[in-house]
């Protein structure tokens, strides 16, 4: 584990149990896949986190999913940045979530420079974006 993991997972209870907080920041912290489930619970539990920022760290699909699983009717996530991770299939995920109706608030995802999975399989059909979705930016870097 990284430094950015340990020190999530020393902060999860209080960030939690918080009452406050709407905005957290963890981008270029070193995470991984081992905070996803950290990062799945605060979206889901904190009340009124409405932007986190999770971009430039080494993320990946376990984590989308579990952010996914946080974006819950009634939630207050207003704006999520997994920009620039490897996040692969996962941000399908993310886009699942969405479509199911009564989720987060969502007015911006940044997906750039998610990388696109290596897995050879037939692309989904499209998913057309909720209406409440206002911003999306998505850019993909070609592996070389």
């Amino acid at each position: 584990m990284h430094a950015g993991d340990e020190g999530i997972a020393a902060l999860e209870e209080v960030l939690c149990t918080t009452k406050a907080m709407t905005s957290l920041v963890l981008a270029h912290t070193e995470l991984t896949e081992h905070s996803g489930p950290v990062l799945g619970r605060l979206v889901e539990f904190v009340p009124k986190l409405a932007h986190l920022d999770v971009s430039w760290n080494q993320l990946g699909p376990l984590t989308a999913e579990a952010l996914a699983g946080g974006l819950v009717p009634g939630g207050h996530l207003v704006s999520l940045d997994v920009s620039w991770n490897g996040l692969e299939a996962g941000a399908g995920l993310i886009a699942a979530a969405l479509q199911k109706g009564g989720g987060a608030p969502l007015r911006m995802l940044n997906l750039s420079g998610t990388r696109p999975s290596d897995e050879v399989t037939p692309p989904p059909p499209p998913v057309p974006y909720p209406p409440m979705l206002r911003f999306l930016q998505y850019s993909c870097v070609s592996a070389q």
